[in-house]
């Protein structure tokens, strides 16, 4: 005969079901805690662990028109809170391979959060004649510029040649201003290194003295991926005909 059961007993594990995430986990290796601040008049130390690329997203930029663009991460899968950092303005040389110049970034409406990477690549003495380098400064919102060290050491370098560890660029902070220096750098390694924010920043400023290195700001993407499982919706679907499963049940 067929026998109707109280639900009540199996509401618990309708609730689990109902209260499972609806992420799953992402398979990213990000550096937590931050790494420490980069010293001064010192050889970036190789990070131990070396983590691979971060998984993380550049900003999305509009055409440059009389050396001005903007940029933004809406849309492209960062993390928040860079998401609400929402447009900014860049001015200047852009920071890639090919370029020569200064450029600004202005944050001024939503500030640079802590924990944005900066990646650089191709940091080195170039042809022997000419070394690879970039001139840093931040400024806080309000503008007033930042005089601790702001940036922090490197969690992830890359190479597609053989380098030794100990053949990373030099750094130096002095009066708020970064100084990343490939002079020391021997041969033409084609080396590149992640560091991390420490600070919000208003503006950002990045003089580049060569065309063959680049630069580029990233925002971590999101820890949990969203698309590794099903959606809430469909969850409490499952939740609710496995919950009438167990209510409806046959005896003989």
């Amino acid at each position: 005969m067929i026998k109707y059961t109280s639900w009540i007993k199996y509401l618990p594990l309708g609730i689990t079901l109902i209260a499972q995430p609806a992420f799953g986990s992402s398979t990213c290796s990000f550096p937590n805690p931050l790494p420490p601040a980069l010293g001064t008049n010192t050889i970036i130390p190789f990070p131990v662990p070396n983590l691979s690329f971060p998984c993380s997203e550049a900003p999305i930029y509009t055409s440059p028109v009389n050396s001005s663009w903007t940029g933004t991460w809406v849309g492209t899968g960062a993390d928040l809170p860079w998401r609400n950092v929402g447009t900014f303005n860049v001015t200047g040389s852009a920071t890639g391979s090919g370029f020569v110049g200064t450029t600004t970034f202005d944050f001024l409406t939503n500030p640079l959060p802590v924990g944005t990477y900066f990646n650089f690549g191709d940091v080195d003495n170039g042809s022997a004649t000419r070394q690879e380098q970039f001139i840093l400064q931040a400024f806080d919102p309000s503008g007033n510029l930042i005089t601790t060290n702001w940036l922090s050491e490197a969690f992830s370098v890359r190479s597609n040649s053989p380098f030794s560890p100990t053949d990373l660029p030099s750094s130096d902070f002095s009066s708020g201003i970064y100084t990343i220096d490939g002079m020391n750098v021997p041969g033409n390694p084609s080396v590149s290194f992640t560091l991390a924010s420490l600070e919000e920043i208003g503006t950002l400023v990045i003089q580049k003295n060569q065309s063959n290195n680049g630069f580029g700001l990233r925002a971590p993407t999101p820890t949990e991926n969203p698309t590794d499982v099903p959606e809430t919706t469909s969850l409490l679907g499952l939740a609710f005909i496995g919950l009438m499963g167990f209510i409806y049940r046959r005896k003989c």
